[in-house]
Parts: C-alpha cells; sequence; structure tokens
C-alpha cells in the first residue's frame, strides 16, 4: 500500500468521523430548538415528565399548580377542561393525538405530537387566536360550573346571606324545605342560627315544622363567613334526635322499674361510682355519704 492510499484511507476515516458527529450535534440541536411562541397556541415541549421548554403562557398556566412533576402539574391544570388528557404511564407511548374538550359547546383541543424522544402539546382554539386567555376563561367555567353542580346536587340544605342576614342563594335542598314551611317568598332565613353567633363558631340544631308524621325536623348548622357573604350548611340530624330520645325514654323506664323493685338494687360505674340505685338499696343498707 503506497503512502498517498494509506493517507487517502485515513482521510476518508476522519471525515466520516466528523460527518457522524456534526449529524449526532444537529440531531441534539433539533431536539433543542425552542417552541415557536407565534403560532397562536399555549405550547409544551416535554421530556418524559420534565419540561425542557414551554411558551410564557404555558409557564404561566403550570404556575397556577403544584404537582410531583411538570407533567402531573400539566395534566392538573388541564383536567378540568380536557379530564381525558394522559397521565405518565402512557406516555413513552404516545404518538399524534387530538383530545376534544369535555363541553361540546368549547372548540379548544389539546394536540399530543411525538418528536422523537420529546412529546408536544399544544393547547389551540379553533375560534380564537388568543389561546391563552380563552383557556384560562374555559377553566374557571368549567370549575364554576363543577363547583354549582355540587351545591345544587347536594342532599343537604345549603344557602348564603348578606351582611343584613337575608338569603341571597340557595340550592335545590333549600328550596323544597321552603314549600314545606311555606315561606316560599321569603328572604328571610327558615333556621333560626341566633345561638350559633353567640358561640361564634361551631354548629346549632334548628328545627322546622312539617316533617314525617307531624313532628319537627331537625337540622344542625354551621356558618362560614366569607368577607361580606356567609355559606350555611344544614345537616339532618333527626336520626340522632330520636336516638337520644329513645335514650331518654329507656333511662326513665329504667329508673320506674328500679323503683318498683321489692329488693334493693344499686348500679355503678366502671370508675365504682353510683350511678343508679332504688329506694329498696337505701332501706336494706344505708349507702357510704
Amino acid at each position: 500500500m503506497t503512502l498517498l492510499e494509506m493517507l487517502f484511507i485515513l482521510g476518508s476515516a476522519a471525515l466520516a468521523a466528523t460527518l457522524g458527529m456534526l449529524v449526532m450535534h444537529m440531531s441534539r440541536k433539533r431536539d433543542a430548538i425552542p417552541i415557536d411562541a407565534n403560532n397562536g397556541a399555549v405550547s409544551f415541549l416535554f421530556r418524559d415528565c420534565d419540561l425542557e421548554h414551554a411558551t410564557p403562557e404555558g409557564n404561566a398556566l403550570l404556575a397556577t399548580t403544584a404537582a410531583e412533576t411538570d407533567w402531573h402539574a400539566l395534566r392538573a391544570a388541564l383536567a378540568p377542561r380536557f379530564p381525558a388528557f394522559p397521565n405518565d404511564d402512557v406516555l413513552r407511548k404516545i404518538t399524534n393525538t387530538v383530545i376534544s374538550a369535555t363541553d361540546p359547546r368549547d372548540t379548544g383541543v389539546v394536540e399530543l405530537t411525538r418528536e422523537d424522544e420529546m412529546v408536544r402539546v399544544d393547547i389551540r382554539e379553533m375560534d380564537s387566536c388568543d389561546s391563552h386567555t380563552v383557556h384560562t376563561i374555559r377553566i374557571l367555567q368549567s370549575r364554576n360550573a363543577t363547583l354549582e353542580l355540587a351545591a345544587e346536587a347536594a342532599p343537604y340544605p345549603i344557602w348564603t346571606t348578606d351582611p343584613g342576614g337575608q338569603v341571597s342563594w340557595h340550592n335545590a335542598r333549600y328550596t323544597e324545605l321552603l314549600h314545606t314551611v311555606g315561606q316560599e317568598d321569603s328572604v328571610e332565613p327558615i333556621f333560626d342560627v341566633s345561638g350559633l353567633e353567640q358561640t361564634r363558631g361551631g354548629s346549632v340544631r334548628s328545627s322546622i315544622p312539617g316533617g314525617k308524621d307531624g313532628n319537627d325536623t331537625w337540622f344542625d348548622i354551621t356558618l362560614t363567613k366569607k368577607g361580606a357573604r356567609t355559606v350555611c350548611h344544614a345537616v339532618d340530624i333527626n336520626a340522632v334526635i330520636q336516638a337520644e330520645i329513645a335514650q331518654r325514654n329507656f333511662v326513665q323506664t329504667l329508673a320506674k322499674t328500679f323503683a318498683q323493685l321489692s329488693i334493693g338494687l344499686a348500679i355503678f360505674d366502671r370508675n365504682g361510682q353510683l350511678a343508679l340505685f332504688n329506694p329498696e338499696a337505701m332501706s336494706d343498707r344505708p349507702l357510704p355519704g
């Protein structure tokens, strides 16, 4: 092999090595290219669960939630509007996916795009170019709708009062009680919570007429003050009241039975203190004072 041939072989090897390194460098640079902040979308670029890049609006969205990883934080931020957004257990299996909002009136979508070892997430609004503002509004609307549904569907009465103590809002269960007591047009609370206001917290029992068998219906009332308004919750405790009445009746019946016994009987508690005795117990043997 001549010297010229050896130089040619060595030069070719060096050129191949240089080209290989250049290709690898370009590949890494392609992965690290920041996402376009002017494409009208709120965008993110993830490597596994870690955020690599995001538009300013994307960073602002992630800042609203706290989670174990960046992917979990994004999922928590999107869940009220896009509950189908995947968890991290399928992150490596994601290809190209479009997720629509739950509300059929919401035209927003989330686009998941596989880019080599990364996943790109774009939030787009089909009817607006300002994706960040629209998404923020949609999230607030979704959360408000969820809270409204939870309050309206609650099986117990919930209502709010203004600084003057008048009812400013109430749920469906409270409406049913208004019909029960015949105060459909009244803005005054149907429950007396004056005792609770005096105790400055805790709860107070209050009853309204019109219960089953003509008896009053008892509730346990709690108040939570938020600014100028007060949120009130009432829990039906009829079962508790009936149990207490039954217990008192049982004790009274037991006391009468003891009193009629011809033998002396005394009952002590676990601490050795006298809890109950009948007259015969006193006549048979004097008890220590």
